[in-house]
Parts: structure tokens; C-alpha cells; sequence
């Protein structure tokens, strides 16, 4: 595992950005998704080996994502089938700052793509919103099953 501070982080986006413009959100969004599958399956081999009961959904993945310090998250819509999910990340720890309007939130979008399209076994169409405001920084992640 490589732990990345949040001003590491930003260094590697702004570079990113600047090297591959508007294609940078799809390489931070793929990185993310592939972070988001891994996550699923280590959760998946860790419950086979406890041989714990609980399911694992995006409920699971909000307890992953606060630990991991991506800030708070809130789920609501259908998560017992993953029909309509929304994902509100309240300072997110991979774009709050000043450019936060500019680069989206890729990465926890891609993540919280993967790691339900492992869950579900379904592919998503997702949106997100995000928006800086006088009480820190809001991600809106919407996700929709085909």
C-alpha cells in the first residue's frame, strides 16, 4: 500500500491536468475505479475468511471511504439493490481547494463506481456536482444502473 498526502495528491492532479488537459478527469476517474474494485474485493475476501454475515454495499463502502479520511459520506436512494444511489461526500479530501469546481471529484467518482458495479454486478451512468461553499466542500455522486 502507498499512502499519498492530500498535497501529493493535488501535485499529481494539477499535473496530470496540465499534461493531458480535459483527459486527465478520465485517467483520475479510471485510477479511482480500479481503487474502487480493489476495495470491494479485499472486503469480499476478508467476509469469506471471517465468515461474516454482513452484506457488503455501498453502506459498507461509506464506512470504508470516512476511515480512509474521504470525508463524510452520506448515501441515500435503493442501496439494498443499488438502483439510484446518491453519494453526498462532504469535504472531500481528494478535491476540496481551489480548484474543486474544475476538477470534480474524479477520483471518488470512479471509485464509488467500481466498487458498486462489484457489488451489484451492474455498470453505472454517473454524475457528480461539486460545489465549495461557505460551509466547506460538497460532492453530489449520482448513480444510475443501466
Amino acid at each position: 500500500m502507498v499512502l499519498i498526502s492530500s498535497s501529493a495528491w493535488m501535485a499529481l492532479q494539477e499535473g496530470l491536468y496540465k499534461k493531458f488537459s480535459s483527459g486527465a478527469s478520465v485517467i483520475i476517474q479510471e485510477m479511482g475505479n480500479q481503487i474502487g474494485i480493489m476495495v470491494f474485493k479485499s472486503l469480499k475476501n476478508l467476509k469469506d475468511v471471517e465468515s461474516e454475515s454482513r452484506t457488503i454495499n455501498a453502506q459498507v463502502l461509506s464506512q470504508v471511504m470516512f476511515s480512509l479520511a474521504g470525508g463524510k459520506v452520506d448515501i441515500s436512494g435503493d442501496v439494498e439493490t443499488g438502483s439510484n444511489v446518491c453519494f453526498v461526500i462532504r469535504n472531500c479530501a481528494f478535491c476540496d481547494g481551489e480548484k474543486a469546481e474544475e476538477y470534480k471529484c474524479y477520483f471518488i467518482r470512479g471509485m464509488v463506481t467500481g466498487f458498486s458495479s462489484e457489488t451489484y454486478q451492474k455498470e453505472y451512468k454517473s454524475t457528480v456536482n461539486c460545489l465549495q461553499g461557505e460551509n466547506g466542500h460538497l460532492c453530489t455522486i449520482l448513480l444510475v444502473g443501466r
